[in-house]
């Protein structure tokens, strides 16, 4: 019986280490896009996010400060699976993740799929969002693997 246990005592034990690490951890404000890292020696777009974080409610919209595109992503932070469409060039994407936490670190983690020419295409992405100690600085590192191999991107946001 005791060793029948171990496993479920482990599991829960995780989960409220997770639900610790990211106790007092707050993303919700507009945060104005300051630099893109790489730069390809240009200026960063102008992007703005809008960040709602409420308990387990962790909401996005990402807005071109032109108004040609606006993306708004809802996600649950209970580690249950989180469903949201973005339409871009391609068609409608099926955004499919799960989110975590690694200590104050949110990682948000799935695949996106859209339809190609002969059949669906899926690729596995990781995006990982860290406040700054003094809460002024989001920074948020997209991680996609493509066809062509590992794609790394990191964007720094400013408290607005």
């Amino acid at each position: 019986m005791r060793k029948a246990m171990l496993p479920a005592i482990v599991v829960a034990f995780g989960i409220s280490l997770a639900m610790v690490n990211s106790a007092g951890v707050d993303f919700s404000g507009t945060w104005v896009l300051s630099e893109l890292i790489p730069s390809f020696g240009t200026k960063p777009p102008n992007v703005l996010l809008v960040i709602e974080h409420t308990g387990n409610v962790f909401n996005v919209t990402r807005v071109t400060i032109d108004g040609d595109k606006t993306v708004e992503s809802q996600y649950t932070l209970d580690g249950a699976e989180n469903i949201n469409t973005e339409t871009n060039a391609a068609g409608e994407m099926i955004i499919q993740s799960i989110s975590t936490w690694n200590n104050s670190v949110l990682v948000l983690e799935g695949t996106s799929t859209f339809a190609g020419t002969d059949e669906d295409v899926t690729t596995k992405w990781k995006t990982e969002y860290r406040l700054s100690e003094n809460g002024a600085v989001l920074t948020v590192t997209r991680t996609h693997q493509t066809p062509f191999g590992e794609a790394v991107i990191t964007e720094v946001f400013t408290r607005k």
